[in-house]
């Protein structure tokens, strides 16, 4: 009686492994829109000193890393994935470099607009009140369109 209790937990256990290795697999699939380089300008809305800021995000769904920078401001960091699908991913902001310039642990919602463009929203990390936006070109996308008008 115990072997089949253990059989049977075993089992259960083993299923229960390969069902979440399922769907880590699918949300890499589903949130292949996101992978790549970034580029844009970000507006925040409450700051009359700096209101834009350079924005460059560099995803790779391969290695699962999201890393930032706001070149502008002097600060960078990573991203952390909270969730994600075919149209939308949402993450949560870490500065590691120029911690004293940028807000960290804010809230981040992507948004697919198309192929080659993201609508990007920032949430203050203590209010959850939209700070900044912009709109996010795949920077491949960019430069061929800056080549096209030279």
């Amino acid at each position: 009686m115990k072997n089949i209790f253990y059989s049977i937990l075993f089992i259960a256990i083993l299923f229960a492994s390969c069902s979440s290795l399922q769907t880590v697999n699918s949300l890499e699939k589903e949130m292949d829109w996101l992978g790549g380089k970034w580029i844009g300008m970000g507006l925040q809305i409450d700051s009359p000193q700096n209101p834009t800021w350079k924005i460059e995000l560099n995803v790779d769904m391969k290695n699962k890393s999201c890393l930032i920078k706001y070149p502008t401001l002097e600060c960078s960091g990573k991203w952390v994935l909270k969730s994600g699908d075919t149209r939308r991913a949402i993450f949560t902001e870490h500065i590691t470099e120029g911690k004293n310039k940028c807000y960290d642990g804010g809230k981040l919602v992507l948004t697919k607009i198309d192929e080659n463009h993201i609508s990007y929203s920032f949430f203050y990390p203590d209010n959850n009140i939209l700070g900044a936006f912009s709109t996010l070109t795949k920077a491949e996308y960019a430069k061929k369109l800056n080549s096209r008008s030279l």
